[in-house]
């Protein structure tokens, strides 16, 4: 059941990834190396270029997909494999997490329909908390399983404002999509579904030892907080925060999500203290304290290595939220 790769298969699979990099507004033009992972980026070719050969596109782009297929070649020459003992079922099982949001597993549920259409092969769909582990699995999301929330750490690392960025991996009977938001590895979950699992023929462009970061490149202001950047930075707020105001803080770590690509995190002061806090309310910080803001007045000021917001009372509050995000 398994097509060799040959030269046109490696074609569809790098101009797949060029047109979903140019999609998503990635970068084009260069191969970036990573100390966990290589970005490949093509200059954008002929998108309608069929797969019937080369001659659609010009002779520059010739050379360099050309040279491109061989080093894939050369750098994965074993194919993972499509189906399990029978011939019949996916050899994977694939895993997604019990927790999982509406969105992601409504994604997950689609997947599954679309592989089975497209690879001829019964698919078993589980929750990382109702199986143990096995040897061969498709991990989706943040399971619980280690591999999952290794390759978190190395999309983490690798920068802050990663809220955009997902890897896929591939290696030893495990397939790894993963990402830190929900937005990203449904983004994920689809281009993978579109790239490898329209065919028997397209799963074999999937390669043994395969990672592959997705990180799109940004032109973004420098924001800085006490000359550190706004990518260190959590917000406390108090245990019982009002609606007036929590209403806006929600709403400001939604621009920075969105327009940042920065997933800021939202804690109660009871669980967190750290050198790197947006303080919003009255709270017990001393940082906190030390601002009085005046009758119908609201105060942003840097103490510290901290940033605190507050407001006489929760409309005034609510304003200074407002404005922060604005700034």
């Amino acid at each position: 059941m398994k097509n060799k790769l040959n030269i046109i298969s490696v074609i569809s699979l790098v101009l797949g990834i060029v047109i979903f990099l140019s999609a998503c507004g990635g970068p084009a033009g260069k191969i970036v190396k990573n100390t966990h992972a290589t970005y490949y980026y093509e200059d954008v070719v002929e998108e309608d270029a069929d797969e019937q050969g080369l001659d659609t596109l010009s002779d520059n782009t010739k050379t360099r997909l050309s040279a491109q297929i061989e080093k894939l070649k050369k750098q994965y020459p074993k194919e993972m494999p499509l189906y399990a003992a029978d011939e019949e079922s996916f050899a994977y099982t694939v895993v997604f997490p019990e927790k999982a949001s509406n969105e992601l597993s409504a994604a997950v549920k689609t997947f599954r329909s679309n592989a089975q259409r497209g690879l001829n092969a019964e698919v078993n769909v589980v929750f990382d908390s109702t199986q143990a582990e096995s040897k061969s699995e498709l991990l989706i999301g943040k399971t619980n399983r280690k591999l999952s929330s290794d390759l978190l750490e190395k999309i983490k690392s690798n920068r802050k404002n990663c809220a955009d960025d997902f890897m896929l991996y591939s290696k030893e009977g495990k397939i790894v999509i993963i990402a830190d938001t929900d937005d990203a590895t449904i983004k994920a979950l689809n281009w993978f579904a579109e790239t490898f699992c329209e065919s028997e023929r397209t799963w074999t462009y999937l390669r043994d030892g395969y990672e592959f970061l997705y990180a799109p490149r940004y032109d973004l202001p420098s924001i800085l907080i006490s000359d550190n950047t706004l990518f260190d930075y959590s917000v406390v707020t108090p245990r019982y925060a009002e609606y007036v105001y929590g209403r806006a803080v929600d709403d400001y770590i939604d621009t920075v999500r969105n327009d940042l690509h920065y997933s800021m995190s939202r804690d109660e002061e009871r669980f967190v203290n750290s050198d790197r806090e947006i303080l919003i309310g009255n709270l017990s910080r001393s940082e906190s304290a030390s601002v009085v803001p005046a009758e119908n007045e609201y105060i942003i000021r840097t103490v510290g290595n901290k940033l605190v917001v507050k407001g006489y009372d929760s409309v005034c509050l609510y304003y200074a939220v407002k404005k922060l995000q604005s700034m």
